[in-house]
């Protein structure tokens, strides 16, 4: 604002060092009254703003205040006053010369007398000036005095007024304004006390000084600015204090207070604490000048002790400890709330260990039902409860659910019927005796289930029992062990995590606490933990050396220590080091693990919690440390496997060069004891690792892990020929292409590392039968993913019989494993019919007429497999020998009627055996194309069967081709086709008839056929132009109408109307056929013209020869048509 608005003089009044008020108590220890208790808040407002404005100034700025201060007078002044005062004297005595002080010489000098005129006019002059400024000084000093005490003799009268400071001194506050020259008076936490009447007193104090005439200011007025908040004032009443109210936005608050925080930190050197913990923390800090403190504090601690600890959690000390300095202190002390919150953590401790200890009990229960029961099938349990109603109804036969009858065997098999009988109260069943009718006679009895479990099992309900089946153990027994570890560890705990597994507002001695939000957020994230004693004083080592405490320091803040430090005194060390930093990575160091483990029975549970803590944190080259560390390692290592506290799943996740050195632990002191599935899936993988160390491992070792693992390796090698033999002998190992290949090469004594020779034929060539059998037991996987290259088409016919009739392989497999065999065989060599039918889908059967035929015989038609043989071999069969021609007869036959067949492969059959003609053989299923082939090699021959059976089972362009492949015949019998459109247009549009056979099929066309026909109607048009054919009147009539071609219709009516004799009705049927003007002609009385052409010229004259016009003439290129008026 100074910047801004520098023509104004400012007057900074702060109330941030007057002390908030303090209720104040009468002797009797009563509180006083509330009127009293403001007025008296408002004194002391009002004297600290008093105070301020009086004494900002200087003495001689307000020279006649009555508040009196200590005034510094100056050796200068004291001189020049002494030198005053003499010389005020002297002049005394110059200008009345008194006899008492006259020295005789100085007078004579002094005699002569212009001098002594001189002296007396200096002297009066300089009396006088003195007593001028003399009398100003105590008009000033009594001009002030005010009368507040008068003493009579022993008594004593006191004037006193019961005012507000203010009004008390006002003339003072005047005089100040008056004298001074500020006119912007700014007042700063004003709001602290939470007063509104002081405003009220000040607004009118700032009317006053304005108005009054004593502060003479023209042109200027005195202005007051406060900077309050406002929640001060609770509702629209601070509008009456001030005459304009302005935003002024926080500096600081929780939104904030993190960046101004990092920023006073980073401007004395630390960036160290990220800025989530910066915000945790920082949430609490609305104050500048407090976040200013806690800056500077925090560097003093952090130079002093703080340099190892976390930052985070000494910056949250040095908050707590500005916002509760009381309380901070009262940790020296072991006092206070926090350090009386750190005692609860064994009643927390004891309540967890409850909670745990009531899982525990339930988890074991549920364990112990499992193992009861582990011997128990669903249907096994199911029949223990009916057994019982076995007892209950001695009788009984059936019982009746759900209206039908049901034995007890049934029902203990079926889940839904057994539980429709639980479910009844009310049984009814059959019995063995007969009622009159023969019939079996029922009873109904009431039978609860309830009644029956207490029976079978008092302490346990069937769901229960079923439940249980239903467990995994394993589960059960994780979640056993897990609780019980959650257990050992609650000592280990921090108070944090505690208070997080705990429900806080349970626990009546926190709740009694009343802690505040900051330092609970604290304590429950962490930040005031149970080292607090580190963050606020210093140490001093005793028993436990300085060497020794950094390290246990470095242990507590989960520093990264090295494994193999030395400790000055192991003993201490252990005491000192806390439960929870067993849960940190630094716990871990050879020497610590050692002394545990030689002290094992005093140190079980931090023995266990160190091994844990290397398990969680994968610390494998701490194991492998103290494996090549420690003396009596197979001591530690044996108590480590024993424990189970490692497992292999996390063992093998450490990946680098001590990898094997683990695993070689692992296989020492695990292995078989500890031996699980995963480890077992490991060791398959990596068999080399044995053999290179089977001098240390020792093969009745490796043996033993094999048989207790049932290991399947999946990479062998010949290192160890003992070794080879024993897994050969006992099958361990996966069926793999390498696998295989190196058994069968080593049982062969042969070296064929590119698999050449790799097949099942091969196999059987070892002559071992353990081998043989353990390949022929897995067969399907050998068959698919072992022998897959170029030598597994080359199996001997034997072996291709064995695949073929091996019932542990999918025919799948087969089909994958069988197909383009190089080897092929007769049918007579395999003895199912159904692998005969598998061997003839795979091409496994020599291609000859002779094995289609006898495959025909034995399946009785062409099947899928037989076709795809032909069309697979149809090469070689036309080039195989014959067979006896009534068998080739049949085969022919056979072949010729499969429609299955490939219209390609078809052709070559056909071409081959077209010497064979075919009638009366009913070909109907097959496809068109087919028969058109059978046509065109003539296979069909023209007989009444072949012709209805093509005419009604195929297209028309079939029986065409038919028709016209056999057109000598067929003419001959030309009347007894039955034509349809189609066939028409066909047989008008084939190349292969000649006009006058078409001549001689026209006649025979039905009028009808020809509806809608366009190109038959031209077609046949055509025909009739060229050829001088008879065709009834109606069928002409049909052509004409279903015709498009003009010239044509005129030149055929033209031949018609002269070469038959025909009746006028008739000729104008025929023009009726005619377009317009054609068709005017038919009219009586009409004079059409026409173009003119010669054919309708043509026209004109044969219908003026037959009279049927009366004439015609030509004129223009146009033909004039005269018809007759009247018939």
């Amino acid at each position: 604002m100074k910047e801004n608005y520098p023509q104004y003089n400012y007057l900074n009044i702060s109330l941030a060092t007057l002390k908030s008020y303090e209720q104040e108590t009468n002797n009797e220890g009563s509180s006083i009254d509330g009127e009293d208790e403001g007025n008296n808040l408002n004194r002391l407002i009002e004297y600290s703003i008093l105070q301020q404005l009086i004494y900002r100034e200087r003495q001689d700025v307000i020279p006649n205040s009555r508040f009196k201060r200590i005034s510094h007078i100056e050796n200068k002044k004291i001189y020049a006053i002494a030198a005053g005062v003499i010389t005020f004297i002297i002049s005394l005595i110059v200008v009345f010369e008194p006899k008492f002080v006259r020295i005789e010489w100085l007078c004579d000098i002094l005699s002569i007398a212009w001098l002594n005129i001189c002296a007396d006019i200096v002297s009066i002059i300089y009396m006088l000036v003195a007593l001028f400024y003399t009398t100003i000084f105590f008009i000033r000093y009594f001009g002030n005095s005010k009368l507040n005490k008068l003493n009579l003799k022993d008594a004593e009268i006191e004037l006193t007024e019961d005012t507000s400071i203010f009004n008390k001194h006002l003339d003072e506050i005047l005089y100040f304004f008056q004298v001074t020259d500020y006119n912007v008076i700014l007042i700063e936490d004003l709001d602290r006390f939470e007063s509104p009447d002081i405003f009220l007193k000040l607004r009118e104090l700032n009317i006053l000084l304005n108005e009054s005439k004593i502060v003479d200011r023209p042109g200027q007025c005195i202005v007051f600015i406060y900077a309050v908040k406002d929640d001060i004032f609770v509702d629209a009443e601070r509008s009456k204090f001030f005459d304009y109210i302005t935003t002024v936005i926080p500096v600081i608050n929780p939104s904030n207070s993190k960046d101004k925080l990092k920023e006073e930190l980073e401007q004395r050197g630390y960036d160290d604490i990220n800025d989530f913990h910066l915000k945790e923390i920082s949430f609490f800090i609305d104050d500048m000048r407090l976040l200013k403190n806690i800056a500077n504090e925090y560097h003093q601690y952090r130079e002093k002790i703080g340099g190892e600890l976390p930052s985070q959690n000494l910056l949250a000390m040095i908050v707590y400890k500005n916002y509760y300095p009381r309380s901070f202190s009262e940790l020296h002390r072991c006092e206070g709330k926090i350090y009386e919150c750190f005692r609860l953590k064994e009643i927390f401790i004891k309540k967890i260990i409850e909670e745990l200890n009531s899982k525990i009990d339930v988890a074991k229960k549920k364990n112990d039902r499992i193992l009861e029961n582990q011997h128990l099938k669903e249907q096994e349990l199911r029949q223990i409860y009916i057994d019982e109603y076995r007892r209950q109804l001695p009788d009984c036969i059936t019982i009746i659910i759900n209206e039908s009858n049901h034995t007890f065997d049934e029902i203990s098999s079926n889940e839904s019927l057994f539980n429709d009988l639980i479910s009844k109260e009310s049984i009814i069943y059959k019995i063995s005796r007969r009622d009159c009718y023969g019939n079996l006679m029922q009873k109904n009895v009431n039978i609860k289930f309830s009644d029956i479990q207490k029976k079978v099992d008092p302490s346990s309900d069937y769901k229960q029992r079923l439940n249980s089946l239903q467990i995994n153990f394993d589960q059960i027994k994780i979640e056993i062990e897990t609780l019980e570890h959650q257990r050992l560890d609650l000592q280990s705990l921090r108070f944090r995590e505690l208070m997080e597994k705990v429900d806080l507002e349970q626990f009546k001695e926190y709740m009694s606490l009343e802690l505040e939000a900051m330092p609970e957020f604290f304590l429950l994230r962490g930040y005031i933990d149970e080292n607090y004693y580190d963050y606020i004083s210093y140490f001093y080592g005793r028993m436990i050396s300085q060497h020794d405490w950094e390290f246990v320091l470095g242990m507590k803040l989960n520093k990264k220590l090295s494994y193999d430090f030395h400790f000055d005194n192991i003993d201490f060390v252990i005491h000192e080091i806390p439960p929870y930093v067993y849960k940190f990575k630094s716990i871990l160091n050879v020497e610590i693990l050692s002394y545990l483990s030689i002290n094992y029975e005093n140190n079980k549970s931090k023995f266990d919690a160190l091994i844990k803590k290397s398990v969680e944190e994968n610390a494998w080259d701490f194991l492998v440390k103290c494996y090549q560390s420690i003396n009596q390692v197979d001591n530690i290592f044996s108590l480590i496997f024993r424990l189970k506290n490692y497992s292999w799943e996390s063992f093998i996740k450490y990946d680098d060069e001590l990898k094997d050195i683990l695993i070689e632990i692992w296989i020492r002191y695990a292995e078989p004891a500890n031996q699980v599935m995963e480890s077992i899936k490991w060791l398959e993988l990596h068999y080399s690792f044995l053999t290179e160390r089977i001098e240390i491992l020792g093969l009745s070792h490796i043996k033993k892990i094999i048989d207790s693992g049932n290991h399947k390796f999946t990479e062998l090698n010949i290192q160890s020929n003992d070794l080879i033999e024993y897994i050969i002998a006992n099958n361990s190992y996966k069926l793999n292409i390498h696998n295989i290949t190196l058994i069968a090469n080593y049982l062969l004594n042969e070296n064929n590392p590119d698999n050449k020779k790799l097949n099942l034929t091969h196999i059987y060539n070892t002559d071992n039968k353990i081998f043989i059998e353990y390949v022929e037991e897995n067969l399907e996987l050998c068959l698919k993913d072992i022998f897959v290259f170029p030598s597994s088409k080359n199996e001997n016919e034997e072996t291709i019989v064995r695949i073929i009739e091996a019932n542990n392989v999918s025919e799948k497999v087969k089909n994958d494993y069988l197909k383009n065999q190089k080897n092929t065989l007769g049918l007579k060599a395999i003895a199912d019919d159904k692998d005969k039918t598998l061997a003839m889908k795979l091409f496994l059967i020599t291609p000859n007429w002779q094995e289609v035929y006898n495959y025909h015989q034995l399946v009785g038609e062409m099947t899928d497999e037989l076709i795809s043989f032909i069309e697979k071999f149809v090469d070689e069969l036309i080039k195989s020998p014959s067979l006896p021609e009534d068998v080739e007869q049949k085969l022919v036959v056979y072949i010729v009627t499969a429609n299955a067949l490939s219209i390609g492969v078809y052709e070559k059959l056909l071409s081959a055996l077209k010497k064979w003609k075919f009638d009366n053989i009913n070909l109907s299923k097959l496809s068109s194309e087919k028969i058109e082939k059978l046509i065109t090699y003539s296979m069909l021959k023209y007989s009444d069967y072949n012709t209805t059976m093509l005419s009604e089972n195929f297209p028309s362009k079939i029986f065409a081709k038919y028709l016209i492949h056999h057109k000598s015949m067929y003419l001959k019998e030309i009347n007894s086709i039955n034509y349809t459109q189609e066939l028409g247009i066909i047989l008008m549009n084939s190349d292969e008839l000649t006009t006058r056979e078409k001549g001689l099929i026209i006649p025979i066309f039905s009028p009808d056929i020809f509806d809608g026909a366009i190109s038959l109607a031209n077609d046949s048009l055509i025909v009739l132009q060229k050829e001088p054919i008879s065709v009834k009147h109606e069928l002409l009539i049909s052509i004409l109408e279903n015709s498009n071609m003009l010239n044509s219709k005129i030149s055929v009516i033209s031949m018609t109307i002269n070469n038959v004799d025909l009746e006028e009705k008739e000729i104008d049927e025929l023009l009726s056929t005619l377009p317009e003007p054609y068709r005017s002609i038919s009219l009586r009385g009409k004079k059409p013209l026409l173009p003119y052409s010669p054919s309708n010229e043509y026209l004109a004259e044969i219908l003026k020869r037959k009279d049927y016009i009366s004439s015609y003439s030509k004129k223009n290129n146009n033909i004039r048509i005269y018809t007759k008026k009247s018939r």
